[in-house]
């Protein structure tokens, strides 16, 4: 077996400032907001999702009207 010892390696590592829209303020989401890199998105709790015309805003979802099996009479409440 022959070893040889190779020269030290240097790694330069950028890291780019992000800055977090949704603490800075000014961010209209109505239920919750997710900082990612360059951005922001708006995001619902469970229960709700986002309004297709309005992102910023968030509506009930109406799990009867999604036709679940295990439902034999169902009752749409707020959020769940």
């Amino acid at each position: 077996m022959i070893t040889q010892e190779l020269p030290p390696v240097t790694v330069t590592i950028l890291f780019s400032s992000d800055e977090d829209e949704c603490l800075m303020g000014g961010v209209k989401c109505e239920q919750q907001c997710v900082n990612i890199p360059g951005g922001y998105y708006c995001d619902c709790y469970q229960g709700y999702h986002r309004d297709d015309n309005l992102p910023h805003k968030c509506v009930d979802t109406d799990e009867c009207r999604e036709g679940r099996p295990d439902c034999h009479k169902c009752f749409n409440s707020e959020g769940r």
